[in-house]
């Protein structure tokens, strides 16, 4: 028995999920992927009060079991195919995993809270995926199913790796200050709203609680790469314009992108929810991360 099914537990958000969930005084299971052991590993290492469970989520009966020995009473579905490179590599099984597996999900278990994210739409394979699981929410919910889609913007914490930006970027202030000359490329002149993964899961465990319904979870105030790599080169000791030295920018070619919007915030005032981390403090948090990880003094 548990209070609630964190799927995809071993990741960047259940991780955090997990510990919120356990300091709550709420029992807890994890789905893990069963053909990552490193995954079961992790879990029993950092996260020894979740109940573990190595299960395809890709197999609705599978799930099911799970549902029936656990019973809980809340779920979150976290588990995806989350880096956007490594699901454009895959079209095939991005769409599998983040879209269909949704559909198996809710089929064992009628209500969970899913992590979407604010790039779904038809203008890559990881967008198309999320937009699939995203849709298939919606319309369960119109067939009576109590399921909700977290709409996620762009997030991060010290558990992220160097396939994301602000992971990045942090990594390419701690290798400027050991003198590596070209420590970042890549496009640094657009805006994002910027979370760190706790701020989002308090917010999961916030919808939860709330009416079935599409929930974005934001800042609400958007900032520019360029800040992001001054405040990392500023925690690493750099000047804050030592970017312009190490960062070698490109710009991705002309292509088709959803209309920027702002995300709708409405349900966090009215339950009184506020983010903790400035974008600012999450980047010094990743920068000492990754000193850890280099072995940098």
């Amino acid at each position: 028995m548990a209070d609630a099914l964190v799927i995809g537990a071993a990741g960047q958000d259940g991780w955090y999920l997990t510990r919120l969930l356990h300091e709550a005084g709420l029992s807890v299971a994890g789905i893990v992927h069963p053909d990552i052991p490193a995954e079961l590993e992790t879990l029993a290492r950092d996260r020894p009060y979740v109940q573990p469970w190595a299960v395809d989520v890709r197999r609705a009966d599978h799930v099911a079991r799970v549902v029936e020995q656990t019973r809980p009473e809340t779920v979150f579905h976290l588990a995806a195919i989350s880096a956007p490179g490594r699901a454009n590599a895959a079209p095939g099984l991005a769409l599998e995993v983040n879209g269909l597996a949704v559909w198996h999900v809710l089929s064992a278990l009628r209500a969970v809270v899913f992590a979407s994210s604010n790039d779904a739409g038809p203008t890559s394979w990881y967008g198309l995926s999320k937009l699939l699981g995203q849709s298939i929410v919606q319309l369960a919910r119109r067939d009576g199913l109590l399921c909700s889609n977290a709409v996620l913007w762009n997030h991060s914490s010290p558990r992220q790796s160097e396939e994301f930006v602000l992971p990045k970027l942090a990594g390419a202030a701690v290798r400027a200050l050991a003198g590596q000359m070209t420590a970042f490329t890549g496009h640094l002149r657009r805006w994002l709203d910027v979370l760190h993964a706790e701020d989002v899961c308090r917010a999961l465990v916030q919808i939860a609680m709330l009416p079935p319904g599409d929930y974005d979870v934001a800042s609400g105030q958007p900032v520019s790469l360029i800040e992001c790599a001054e405040w990392a080169f500023g925690a690493a000791g750099l000047g804050p314009d030592d970017w312009k030295t190490f960062c070698v920018e490109h710009h991705p070619p002309e292509r088709a992108v959803p209309a920027d919007r702002a995300a709708d915030l409405s349900w966090a005032r009215e339950v009184g929810f506020s983010v903790r981390y400035s974008p600012r403090a999450l980047m010094a948090e990743l920068v000492t991360a990754a000193r850890e990880r280099s072995g940098a003094p």
